[in-house]
């Protein structure tokens, strides 16, 4: 599967929260970085079971979360990079949206790495 086909992939089973889906497109040893933590690259989830444990959680917090695109797909070799707006509703009943990009690198046709940055998001 190409790089494109396979963020597309990624996209839609973020959106339909296929947790199967979306540890399928990692390679065994590949990791997730949560866009905030205690590690340096946000908190880090490597591996097919801690991915799995933490897509549970994202997925039980923003129940009704959903990306979207917005901003073309960049790939460079084994590199990609991706913007989106990720809507919610907050636990006070008020939608939100927030703007964030995915760093990915794949490897053998896998995705290796995908580190999630967002942009610092307060409440008016």
């Amino acid at each position: 599967m190409s790089i494109e086909r396979t963020i597309e992939t990624l996209v839609e089973a973020w959106n339909e929260q296929d947790i199967d889906t979306i540890v399928s497109v990692f390679a065994a040893d590949g990791s997730y970085h949560e866009p905030a933590g205690p590690d340096r690259a946000g908190r880090t989830h490597t591996g097919p079971a801690a991915i799995r444990a933490a897509l549970g959680r994202v997925f039980g917090r923003y129940r009704d979360g959903a990306l979207t695109p917005v901003g073309p797909l960049v790939v460079a070799g084994d590199h990609a990079h991706c913007e989106w707006d990720f809507a919610w509703t907050s636990v006070d009943g008020k939608p939100r949206v927030a703007r964030g990009v995915d760093i990915f690198t794949f490897e053998r046709g896998k995705l290796k790495h995908k580190s999630a940055y967002l942009k610092q998001f307060t409440p008016t």
